[in-house]
């Protein structure tokens, strides 16, 4: 698996922030970046988000929203699209204090209203909506390979990627399924 400061496939400039969201958990390594509240507040304040100071609640819920995050990020790789991640979501959606600034006549963006846990929440919907309408949303992935669901993004012209890397994951996967085959054949005498 890639490091979650070196991601194998990252993705452009404006999703990498969702990309680095998902992957502050590794779940190969079992290391989360949000492993308490003072950790989610310092990788905030990393990340240059104002007033980063996160409280048990806060902590609570960006936990809750990165792993809704990470299901999303699995449907677009092929996995069901699970309704209790969309609630989460939807719930967050609604929750966060999305405003248009419109810089002039032929540009606006959403930006959120407030700082820290709100502040990361609603950067990651403003970037969702604005990805989905243009197309790139799709090719951000969570790796197929359970022990991974490392946030990757697919660069492949007809979007058929699967694994963060080829040369690991895709590797397990195709080790997995050559020794299933083996022990379902019937051996020769």
């Amino acid at each position: 698996m890639a490091s979650p400061t070196e991601p194998s496939k990252p993705a452009p400039r404006e999703l990498r922030f969702v990309q680095d969201v998902v992957n502050s958990l590794d779940i190969e390594l079992v290391a989360d970046a949000w492993s308490d509240a003072s950790g989610l507040s310092a990788w905030l304040s990393a990340q240059g988000i104002e007033r980063p100071r996160a409280t048990e609640r806060d902590w609570r819920r960006a936990v809750c929203f990165r792993e809704a995050l990470r299901q999303l990020l699995e449907a677009n790789n092929g996995r069901r699209l699970d309704p209790e991640a969309m609630a989460v979501v939807a719930g967050e959606a609604a929750r966060v204090a999305l405003k248009a600034d419109l810089h002039d006549h032929a540009r606006a963006t959403l930006v959120v209203d407030g700082g820290g846990v709100d502040a990361m929440i609603g950067r990651v919907l403003a970037l969702l909506v604005v990805t989905q309408a243009d197309g790139r949303w799709e090719r951000l992935k969570a790796c197929a390979n359970d022990g991974c669901l490392y946030a990757f993004y697919d660069p492949t012209k007809n979007r058929s990627g699967r694994w963060c890397t080829m040369r690991r994951c895709g590797t397990q996967h195709a080790s997995r399924v050559y020794r299933s085959r083996r022990r379902a054949s019937p051996q020769a005498p």
